[in-house]
């Protein structure tokens, strides 16, 4: 991220572990109640360039700092936005 920041790297994609981690076990704590799954479940990530690199190391920052409460029903684009000022 900090070469974004300093203009060494133009993008990346983000990918965050732990948010897309927990999508899986939010679906397989569904089908154990035998609730109703879509077919198929995709993970999305995030292009992170210059015009979202602080909002992505703020996401970054509040799920390492603050996971208890982190939002993770959104996906992360979603969640990217609301840091997005």
């Amino acid at each position: 991220m900090e070469a974004i920041k300093v203009g060494d790297l133009e993008s990346t994609y983000l990918l965050a572990d732990v948010f897309v981690g927990f999508p899986y076990i939010w679906w397989a704590t569904k089908i154990v109640k035998g609730e109703k799954v879509p077919d198929k479940i995709l993970s999305r990530g995030v292009l992170t360039t210059k015009d979202n690199v602080d909002a992505t190391m703020g996401l970054k920052k509040d799920m390492k700092e603050n996971i208890t409460n982190f939002e993770f029903e959104k996906t992360l684009p979603e969640t990217i936005d609301t840091y997005v000022e």
